[in-house]
């Protein structure tokens, strides 16, 4: 078991996205994923809020698929979202720490 902060803007960015997954029959990691990271109690962390989560090496991966996925959203231009101006700031900056942090966790 890995322990995990997501951020709370993570979780409000991701949630559709998710039970979208889930809907089309994604891999049961994707259940545990959602139900541990949307029951979670939210703490005081830094200037925001987080949900601290243990999560299986499936739910890890699952959880850094789909933030690398919203960071290169938010982040890049690849979806038009910079170039149109639509960015949101709170969603952008969680989705980019939380790949960051993933990435290295995922890679020891």
């Amino acid at each position: 078991m890995t322990q995990v902060f997501i951020p709370a803007p993570f979780i409000d960015d991701a949630r559709d996205s998710i039970e979208c997954r889930i809907d089309q029959g994604a891999p049961p990691e994707w259940t545990t994923l959602f139900e541990k990271m949307t029951s979670g109690a939210a703490v005081r962390r830094g200037g925001g809020w987080s949900v601290l989560v243990d999560l299986t090496r499936d739910e890890l991966l699952a959880l850094t698929d789909e933030a690398q996925y919203r960071d290169e959203y938010w982040n890049t231009d690849a979806y038009g979202v910079k170039e149109s101006g639509c960015t949101i700031r709170q969603y952008a900056g969680a989705a980019r720490r939380l790949s960051v942090r993933l990435g290295e966790e995922v890679a020891k």
